[in-house]
């Protein structure tokens, strides 16, 4: 091999290249400096192809850094790493160099080279620093450390240890408050860990610092959407868009918001939008997707099926909460003498007469059998549907992937005070479904069920006519009495006995009828466990009211044991432990009943 020509020979036999090299140098700070890095590629290629040979390792360095952060910038990671790589045989060390590394690696998610490069370039730092080497007008990255930090954390993270991922985070803000990239990683790590209220805290305090970002507002809107704190969430997004404009990500994080809300036209409008701003928008683009495959362009027909007999007090009431949104009200009478029929002919229902036989199951059977539309809802006379709650009832006829719909049942009970529980009142037409149990029937069908929040309110526990009550109450008894006695182990058909028991103070046969139902059902049968559970309270609320309050506490513990947010034992537990003196059992009970 010949001798390596220096500089000043290269120049003498090339002098035409003197001021192209000095032209090109600026060209190419120039450019870097303006951000037209395809400009930069082309420039440092040329660059390293004809002026190799004349250019030392500081210059070489400076332009290998040049084109690999274009490259970078440019969305070629890769080409961008690989070129780092080069300048090794050039025995070049610079913070640009590990920047750059830790910078491609992480977008490449090589996370644990991108942690090796990351701590070098501290490493490096701090050596430079110690000795006063850093090349100021060289090492661009002098200021870059934030950046470092904030690429660690994610490598760190991303490799399952958060906490030193949040640590970096943090670090990188200590250098730069302003960097809004890390406050979001920051942010969204707390979220990771289950600390939501951390991770809002830290989007608020920058944003009360006046940085005015709009991807710090995005993010907010993000973690209130998880903290399911949905109108919080809408403010946010809504305010984020009158101030910012338009914005994708904005768009389609609205998307997410209303599907999880129930507004899935909204989801689908605002995932739209997303998409007219940027075509290639996957997230946007594979939620619309599944939108149109879980729900229908337009409602489907309901119709309401209700069995009565002698309901004038309350029938009108029923039939007036949905008489707008339901398309055919059918009624089956079992033998009323009132103007029941006359009241339901007059919401244009279609009655049918069945003599009472005893069954409410078969009476319901009969009036689902008649009815034609996509939906079948049932209700009774004594119920109705939340106004607020109709426009919601024809919207989630619209659900492709479930069968049944459950609704938030709330009863009015003695004292105006309100119990709820979620029940399936409404599922599709022709699928075989049917309702068992001569009595508090059960309704059988296959496929899943969804749970929305459409409220119906029960006047049945609340009736005035204290005769009329009793008289329900001993018809219910003896019908369970009839299941019981053909099946000893109707666990439903006990439980429901026990419940008019205790609604009688008739304790002992609460006693009876509960206990029997925990000792036919284990915590294993997931399928019955929430009348594993209500059996429970009913045992403790029982030995409550019989002044027994070990016993109570006992029964409490169990159902506690299986469901530690059940609220009935919480409460019960702190009634009991204050009638026994235990003062701070009671009230760390009820504090945690007041949590739940």
């Amino acid at each position: 091999m010949g001798k390596k020509k220096g500089k000043k020979e290269f120049l003498q036999n090339n002098h035409n290249h003197l001021l192209p090299l000095e032209q090109w140098l600026l060209k190419l700070e120039n450019s870097f400096a303006q951000g037209k890095f395809n400009v930069v590629i082309e420039v440092a290629n040329k660059m390293l192809k004809v002026y190799n040979e004349c250019l030392d390792n500081r210059i070489i360095g400076r332009i290998y850094y040049l084109l690999a952060f274009s490259r970078a910038q440019s969305g070629d990671y890769y080409g961008s790493k690989s070129l780092c790589l080069e300048m090794v045989p050039h025995r070049i060390e610079t913070l640009d160099l590990y920047y750059i590394l830790s910078f491609a690696c992480c977008r490449l998610q090589e996370y644990n080279r991108c942690i090796e490069y990351s701590r070098r370039f501290l490493e490096l730092k701090n050596k430079l620093a110690t000795h006063n080497k850093v090349d100021k007008l060289l090492s661009t990255t002098l200021e870059a450390e934030h950046e470092v930090h904030n690429n660690l954390g994610i490598a760190c993270r991303e490799m399952g240890d958060v906490e030193e991922g949040i640590r970096m985070f943090e670090k990188s803000l200590e250098l730069k408050p302003d960097y809004h990239i890390a406050r979001i990683n920051l942010a969204l790590s707390y979220g990771q860990m289950d600390e939501i209220d951390k991770g809002i805290q830290v989007i608020k305090e920058g944003i009360d610092k006046g940085y005015k970002d709009v991807n710090l507002y995005n993010i907010l809107g993000v973690l209130y959407t998880e903290a399911k704190d949905w109108v919080k969430a809408e403010g946010i997004y809504n305010y984020t868009i009158k101030e910012f404009g338009e914005h994708v990500e904005v768009y389609s994080n609205l998307g997410v918001l209303y599907n999880k809300m129930g507004k899935q036209d909204e989801a689908a409008k605002y995932c739209q939008k997303a998409i007219q701003l940027n075509p290639q928008h996957e997230i946007a683009s594979d939620n619309l997707s599944a939108l149109k495959k879980t729900y229908a362009d337009k409602p489907e027909t309901i119709s309401l099926c209700m069995i009565v007999k002698d309901e004038e007090d309350c029938l009108a009431r029923c039939l007036e909460s949905v008489k707008d949104v339901v398309d055919e009200i059918i009624v089956v009478d079992t033998g009323s003498t009132d103007n029941t029929v006359k009241i339901a002919k007059k919401f244009g229902a279609k009655v049918f007469h069945h003599p009472w036989e005893g069954d409410f199951s078969k009476a319901r059977n009969y009036s689902i059998g008649y009815a034609t539309c996509d939906w079948i809802l049932y209700l009774d006379a004594d119920e109705e549907l939340f106004v607020e709650d109709k426009l919601k009832l024809k919207k989630v006829t619209k659900e492709k992937d479930c069968n049944g719909i459950s609704f938030l049942i709330y009863n009015k009970v003695y004292g105006q005070r309100q119990g709820f529980l979620y029940y399936t009142r409404m599922w599709r037409n022709r699928i075989g479904a049917y309702f068992e149990g001569i009595v508090h029937n059960q309704l059988v069908f296959p496929g899943s069920v969804l749970k929305s929040d459409i409220r119906i309110m029960h006047y049945g526990y609340a009736l005035e006519d204290q005769e009329k009550m009793e008289k329900k109450q001993k018809r219910s008894k003896e019908l369970l009495k009839k299941q019981i006695k053909e099946d000893p182990n109707n666990v439903f058909a006990r439980f429901n006995y026990a419940q008019i028991c205790r609604g009688q103070r008739l304790y002992d046969e609460v006693i009876e009828h509960a206990s029997k139902v925990i000792e036919i059902l284990t915590p294993q049968d997931k399928l019955k466990l929430h009348i594993y559970l209500m059996a429970l309270g009913q045992l403790s609320n029982a030995y409550f009211d019989r002044r027994d309050y070990g016993k109570c506490l006992e029964y409490c513990q169990k159902a506690l044991d299986l469901k530690p947010d059940y609220l009935d034992p919480l409460f019960m537990i702190g009634g009991a432990c204050k009638l026994l003196g235990n003062l701070e059992k009671a009230k760390e009970s009820l504090e945690k009943y007041l949590e739940v």
